[in-house]
């Protein structure tokens, strides 16, 4: 997809631009793609391995990838709508960050965005595998 993310314009406007000839413009882009991709195959690899070795069927598999997915769309929005509308109400939080030493943007403070993330991926996201294997685990007695 396209979008105006910290990555997608450090993307569009610093690396694209630097490239010898506008016909090696997309790579940039298209490896960030394509790295991303590589990266849900490898990790979504990874937990379905870890499942069959539970014993989980493809059903459980799929009903815990479903749900997983479910509540962190829906619980992480609910968290990025609250930040969003604290940082609107306190702007100072926005401005919250501790350096970390790193020149590469996005990393280079623990800022709202990287703990949003954090919280995202982290807390909602094992919690919701951690949910949906119980949940399946439920349904084998059943």
């Amino acid at each position: 997809g396209f979008g105006f993310g910290a990555y997608a314009s450090i993307i569009t406007f610093v690396l694209a631009p630097q490239l010898p000839s506008v016909i090696y413009a997309p790579l940039p882009g298209l490896f960030f793609g394509l790295g991303t991709m590589l990266m849900q195959i490898i990790f979504g690899s990874i937990f379905g391995n870890i499942l069959r070795l539970k014993k989980l069927t493809e059903e459980q598999i799929s009903y815990i990838a479903k749900k997983t997915a479910g509540r962190v769309l829906y619980y992480g929005g609910i968290v990025f709508v609250i930040v969003g509308l604290l940082i609107i109400a306190f702007p100072i939080i926005d401005n919250f960050a501790i350096p970390t030493g790193n020149p590469i943007p996005n990393l280079d403070a623990i800022d709202i965005g990287f703990l949003l993330i954090v919280s995202v991926v982290g807390l909602i996201g094992i919690s919701s595998i951690i949910y949906g294997f119980k949940e399946a685990v439920k349904l084998i007695k059943k």
